[in-house]
């Protein structure tokens, strides 16, 4: 089988296009496969592709993931599965799984390759921004900061495009390095986080790539997207998430990207409950790790915060919750 998998969707949807092809090709090693996408990047280096004319094509395959739509009910499919899920039903193959990450393929010299202002110490990427078409997705300016500012003395680097509908708050510090818009060249960012200790974002395509390419990350996930979907089960990320402590995503996270139904003052509360000194927590702690795997010398910051701090500030939040959603909760009890 001579076949092309065709897929123009965001950089995201790509990247994970990248496990199910490397895939295809280890269960099915006598097909030759190539690809149409929108982010030719992705499949630099790629030893699993085979560029094929129009003459040698056997089929071109639309490849979708339908699978999202039962993300909430399924709780063992995640984003990885979707591209696979999707092309074993519609050819009746029998391709599983063989690495829990995507597929991405650095030279030595992407590797080594240092950007003008990289820290010379071991950095984080910091993504405190998002797309002007998923605005709930992210969270606001002042959340940002709060990391930042209880990460003082890690390096971290500001990192996003500055394409049409792209938007990026910037983030005060002396230990911060702004390079918004400063990787326009994909295989760039690539080696920016290959060479960085981890990313600090929301759900991104940072995320991912932290995942492809074995750094860590820590993710500020609110109630939107479940994280069977999303979260990576390795002890190099963390996800943290609100489901299950508000009405509007109780049970499942509400997937409302844009349209957020439980907002105070045009902040969603799902982002509000969460304490960002937890989340700089774990942030220190993948960076006290990191130095210990390479024996590197680590200075300690101050500890996380007290479970019971925790559970007080998180207590005060739901107290505020709108009343309508407090009606709709009590009525399905």
């Amino acid at each position: 089988m001579n076949i092309v998998l065709r897929n123009m969707q965001s950089p995201g949807d790509v990247l994970m296009l990248t496990a199910a092809l490397r895939d295809i090709k280890r269960w099915y090693p006598h097909w030759e496969i190539d690809v149409k996408t929108s982010t030719d990047a992705l499949w630099e280096n790629n030893p699993y592709i085979t560029r094929l004319t129009p003459g040698d094509v056997d089929m071109v395959l639309g490849m979708e993931y339908p699978a999202i739509h039962e993300s909430n009910q399924n709780k063992e499919v995640h984003f990885i599965h979707g591209f696979i899920k999707f092309i074993n039903e519609k050819l009746n193959l029998q391709v599983k799984l063989t690495e829990f990450k995507p597929d991405i393929h650095l030279t030595d010299e992407e590797k080594e390759k240092k950007l003008p202002g990289e820290p010379d110490e071991p950095f984080w990427i910091f993504v405190a921004g998002g797309k002007e078409d998923y605005p709930h997705k992210a969270m606001w300016t002042e959340r940002w900061q709060e990391i930042v500012d209880h990460l003082d003395g890690i390096p971290l680097v500001q990192s996003g495009g500055s394409d049409e509908g792209h938007f990026h708050y910037t983030m005060k510090g002396d230990h911060v390095t702004n390079m918004v818009g400063k990787t326009p060249n994909m295989r760039d960012l690539m080696g920016l986080i290959y060479r960085s200790v981890g990313v600090i974002s929301h759900v991104t395509f940072h995320m991912h790539l932290a995942m492809a390419l074995d750094s860590y990350a820590v993710t500020v996930a609110g109630g939107l997207e479940p994280p069977n979907w999303e979260a990576y089960p390795t002890y190099k990320h963390k996800y943290v998430h609100t489901i299950g402590e508000l009405p509007c995503c109780g049970e499942n996270a509400c997937w409302k990207l844009k349209n957020c139904e439980n907002l105070e003052d045009g902040k969603q509360k799902c982002f509000d409950i969460i304490d960002m000194e937890y989340v700089a927590g774990c942030v220190r702690q993948f960076h006290e790790r990191y130095h210990k795997d390479r024996g590197l010398e680590f200075k300690p910051y101050k500890p996380e915060p007290k479970q019971e701090e925790r559970i007080v500030r998180l207590d005060e939040a739901k107290k505020k919750t709108p009343k309508k959603a407090k009606d709709e909760s009590e009525k399905s009890e």
